[in-house]
C-alpha cells in the first residue's frame, strides 16, 4: 500500500513528517502486453477505491522505473 508523506511546518521549521495511509487506492492494475518493443504503446487500466468514510478523490500517477509518466485525475468517489 502506498503511504502519502506529509511536512508539518512551524514557523519556518520543519516540525515532523507524518505518513498516512489514503483513503483512495489503487485496489488492481492491469496491462494490455505481456511483452513491448521500445517505442510501442502500453494500455494500463487502474481500479480505484474509496475506503474512507466520506467522498474523496486522489490523482492517479503511473511511475515506471522510478520515474512519474504521466498522472490523471481519479472520479469523485463515494466510501
Amino acid at each position: 500500500m502506498i503511504l502519502a508523506n506529509a511536512r508539518f511546518v512551524v514557523g519556518g521549521i520543519t516540525a515532523g513528517t507524518v505518513s498516512v495511509d489514503p483513503a483512495v487506492v489503487a485496489t488492481d492494475v492491469t496491462v494490455n502486453k505481456t511483452s513491448t518493443a521500445i517505442g510501442d504503446a502500453v494500455g494500463v487500466t487502474v481500479t480505484v477505491e474509496n475506503r474512507g468514510t466520506v467522498e474523496d478523490s486522489a490523482p492517479i500517477t503511473l511511475v515506471v522505473d522510478g520515474v512519474d509518466t504521466e498522472t490523471k485525475p481519479s472520479a469523485t468517489l463515494a466510501p
